[in-house]
């Protein structure tokens, strides 16, 4: 296992989330960052096509759930410019397709899921709590605490990967 690629992913997670949390941007070499020591940590596992089969099979959901919101925000605001400059910024869809080379599939799927329902639990709490009248959610900076959680389990559980869509099916299988 290569700890460079596991450094650099970790630091720039926190720097992706300390980013978003302050100001609700970041820098776009942040996940083109991400997506390239994903790739490393991939490659470490499994062969070059396999990997770039996993990529595109996560880009292809991606960009599918992208196009379905983009579908509903026009519909709903009778404009594209809300998407990306109101709702969804073009730092959470670059974070969202970085994420790519970290999972196959099944738990790219199972990732996106558990992680949008803790950001919206999460921010519902702090709305009540805390704040009222925020408008925005920094999700990059959500994703990043959430894959920097993971990236410490994957790196001292050996069990818990991210090229094992073992809890995928333990989830769906039904055992």
């Amino acid at each position: 296992m290569n700890v460079v690629w596991y450094i650099i992913l970790f630091l720039t997670l926190a720097l992706v989330a300390w980013q978003d949390f302050k100001s609700r941007s970041i820098y776009w070499w942040l996940p083109v960052l991400i997506g390239i020591s994903g790739f490393f940590i991939a490659h470490e596992r499994l062969e070059t096509a396999t990997v770039f089969t996993q990529i595109l099979l996560n880009l292809f959901f991606s960009l599918l759930i992208l196009s379905v919101v983009v579908l509903y925000v026009f519909i709903r605001y009778r404009t594209l410019k809300a998407f990306t400059s109101e709702r969804f910024g073009l730092g959470d869809i670059l974070m969202l397709l970085a994420v790519c080379p970290l999972f196959p599939l099944v738990s790219f799927v199972v990732f996106l899921c558990l992680s949008n329902l803790l950001i919206l639990l999460i921010e519902l709490i702090l709305r009540i709590t805390v704040r009222q009248n925020v408008r925005s959610i920094p999700y990059a900076g959500y994703l990043s605490v959430f894959l920097m959680i993971l990236t410490v389990c994957g790196f001292f559980i050996p069990d818990i990967n991210f090229q094992s869509d073992i809890a995928g099916y333990f989830l769906f299988s039904g055992n």
